[in-house]
């Protein structure tokens, strides 16, 4: 009889374990698939392909944007807003980031000159492996460290350029609440109709980054007509 209740007892406890393994998540919700996933290094913790943007309802103007206005030049990352071309390196660390390259010093030193530009540098999110790529330059008269070189131009997407890496799963947009997710439609009730590649600029050319002082917006789509990458950029005017 003793022998019966205890393989009774073992038989419940049992159950009861594998009831609390179950997939529910807290308070009845689900979540975003993240499963870890090795990257280059062997390491894990880099989000899986299911990965998808935070997105937010986008704000329609009541008129359409004008390229001209300064004030719509600016990423909000995890809440942060970080305005072009008045943001540095350092304030895009303050928010969370790191340099994707190890050996990157951001206290290394850029030459003066408005067109020392220090190139494309890729932004990892602590601890994510969530990345953007940043265009930062010297416009000052002197030489300075990395860090505050004034940031011109920001790139997110599912394949940012030049890298191929991902930025999904990191909550940021641009003006009015676009970002990487939203709608053909979404870009044209803020902008209008842009150019091939929707792209809205104050001078038109190729790329963005041609331009004297580039200011204005690209947004990439793919097959489903969704954007999937963006270029904000906002150069400084001689």
């Amino acid at each position: 009889m003793k022998k019966a209740l205890s393989l009774a007892l073992a038989l419940l406890l049992m159950l009861s374990l594998l009831t609390a393994c179950g997939g529910n998540t807290p308070n009845g919700g689900s979540s975003t698939p993240t499963t870890p996933a090795s990257d280059k290094d062997g390491t894990t913790g880099k989000p899986d392909d299911t990965l998808v943007f935070v997105r937010r309802a986008v704000e329609v103007p009541g008129a359409t944007l004008d390229l001209s206005d300064d004030s719509i030049y600016f990423v909000i990352i995890d809440g942060v807003k970080l305005s072009l071309p008045d943001s540095t390196v350092q304030d895009f660390l303050n928010a969370g980031f790191n340099f994707e390259n190890k050996d990157e010093d951001k206290n290394r030193m850029v030459e003066a000159g408005g067109s020392s530009a220090t190139g494309y540098t890729l932004l990892m999110k602590s601890n994510t492996n969530q990345t953007i790529n940043i265009s930062a330059k010297n416009c000052t008269d002197k030489s300075i460290p990395l860090k505050d070189c004034t940031v011109t131009e920001v790139q997110f997407g599912t394949k940012t350029y030049f890298t191929g890496e991902n930025s999904a799963g990191l909550d940021i947009s641009v003006v009015c609440n676009l970002s990487a997710g939203s709608t053909e439609e979404d870009v044209v009730s803020v902008f209008g109709e842009g150019y091939s590649k929707m792209m809205y600029a104050s001078q038109l050319n190729y790329m963005l980054i041609n331009a004297d002082a580039p200011r204005g917006f690209i947004f990439d789509k793919d097959a489903s007509g969704n954007i999937s990458n963006i270029i904000i950029s906002r150069g400084v005017d001689e």
